[in-house]
């Protein structure tokens, strides 16, 4: 019976601790995509796969997803601005940081494993509009750099 109940306290806590320490980047993606009139694109590994013999600058992207909100509440969007602001972690690397005034906030984060770009999250949150796209992948950063270089 004792190793019943022991067994049953330490699933419950493993349970537990991956609840709460679970991305808070996907929490806001389904905060985001439970806000009305969101639009929702996703270009899965399948279209990917179709679309890289015809534009080479996206080699290496496995899946964008974009999520796009506007018009919601004031409740919301201090919800979603407390949010963004709280998914800086050690999951992802901070790259880019602004808050213009309380009024903006955006926020870029890259996950760098291996020398490759894993992730790349992009928050930008205005009072009435919100915008969120995370793109994964085994990006080359170099290749980013030319891209970059290239639609300057």
């Amino acid at each position: 019976m004792k190793n019943k109940i022991l067994a049953l306290f330490l699933a419950l806590l493993c349970c537990s601790t991956t609840l709460f320490a679970g991305p808070r980047v996907d929490a806001l993606a389904e905060y985001i995509a439970g806000v009305p009139k969101v639009r929702k694109i996703n270009l899965n590994w399948f279209f990917m796969g179709i679309i890289k013999p015809f534009s080479p600058q996206v080699r290496g992207v496995r899946s964008v997803k974009v999520l796009y909100a506007e018009d919601f509440s004031k409740k919301d969007c201090d919800k979603l601005q407390e949010m963004i602001i709280d998914c800086d972690n050690d999951q992802y690397d901070l790259s880019i940081n602004d808050n213009e005034d309380g009024k903006e906030v955006s926020r870029v984060w890259v996950t760098i494993k291996k020398e490759k770009i894993r992730e790349i999250v992009v928050a930008y949150l205005e009072k009435d509009c919100v915008t969120l796209v995370r793109v994964k992948g085994k990006i080359d950063p170099d290749r980013m750099d030319e891209v970059i270089e290239q639609y300057k």
